[in-house]
């Protein structure tokens, strides 16, 4: 996730790929919903949860300046426990909290009863909060006025459209609404530099895609960081 201005570094998005011994490479479409249907989606979740404070302690170690990692939390994650959860591997690993930054998407905001808590005592925590894939549902308007939330990510359809008038125009309206509201506004999927530089003319600030790299395993994202600190 870079500053689209400079190029620096500004985060991470902790990934899922399971290295299967028969199949090979699986995306998380292809497990995530069995892991959905199975119940084992909470454990997962944990899991890749300690993998990412892991990666935060290295940093760290490393003396690297403040890139963050932004973790995806799963709509059957929705409970009390998961502040509690989280701070723990927190404190395990020694990360600090804003260093943290938890991704939701609108199925996980259907529940208003159950997700305002959860999302308001993570940022009591000081973890930031993201509302993933903004503008794939029909009311993530009203979710902007309702819920904690500090950051909006452009779902990657609004970037691959960007070309197209009538799609730049509501990029421009989704990016000038994000920056009125006080949201940091991210855009996913950047993958040409004739996006890169649409976006930079609608005034968005933060992105990420294939344009920047490609997804790293864990020691390559540390040769990233350890270039950027020399640089």
């Amino acid at each position: 996730i870079v500053d689209l201005e400079t190029g620096a570094i500004r985060g991470f998005e902790s990934l899922a790929r399971w290295q299967h011994p028969r199949n090979g490479l699986l995306t998380p479409d292809v497990f995530l919903p069995v892991a959905e249907e199975s119940g084992l989606i909470a454990a997962l979740g944990e899991r890749l949860l300690d993998q990412a404070c892991a990666q935060l302690a290295r940093w760290s170690r490393l003396g690297a300046p403040m890139p963050y990692v932004s973790f995806n939390l799963s709509g059957r994650q929705l409970t009390s426990e998961v502040p509690r959860t989280i701070g723990r591997r927190l404190e395990a690993h020694g990360v600090e909290p804003g260093r943290l930054v938890v991704e939701v998407t609108e199925h996980f905001l259907l529940h208003p009863e159950a997700a305002v808590p959860v999302l308001e005592a993570l940022r009591a925590m000081g973890i930031a909060v993201a509302l993933d894939d903004f503008g794939t549902g029909y009311s993530s308007l009203s979710y902007l006025e309702t819920y904690p939330l500090d950051a909006i990510k452009l779902d990657r359809g609004f970037v691959a459209r960007a070309s197209q008038a009538r799609s730049a125009a509501i990029l421009r309206a989704a990016v000038e609404m994000g920056n009125a509201l006080g949201l940091t506004v991210i855009a996913e999927g950047i993958e040409t530099e004739q996006q890169l530089e649409l976006l930079r003319s609608v005034g968005c600030t933060i992105g990420q895609g294939y344009h920047f790299a490609r997804p790293l395993a864990p020691e390559h994202a540390d040769e990233v960081v350890a270039a950027a600190m020399r640089s």
